[in-house]
């Protein structure tokens, strides 16, 4: 039964729909995993003292535009 503010989907009532459930919380987990290895990467990437003298050409900058959408 679906109450106010109920942070959850409410209880199915076919077997559909409980698979649907399951499906979701798969997938949620699945871009959760996602979404924290690339933020480990970004952050890891930004703090790492190795500096490549030969990317001087404004990639720092490119590579923000890149990952921001505008």
């Amino acid at each position: 039964m679906p109450t106010w503010g109920s942070l959850y989907f409410q209880n199915s009532s076919s077997f559909v729909m409980e698979q649907l459930i399951f499906f979701h919380d798969y997938t949620m987990v699945i871009l959760i995993m996602i979404m924290v290895i690339v933020g480990y990467l970004l952050v890891n990437s930004c703090y790492e003292s190795y500096y490549n003298h030969m990317l001087n050409e404004g990639q720092e900058l490119e590579s923000i535009w890149t990952m921001l959408p505008a």
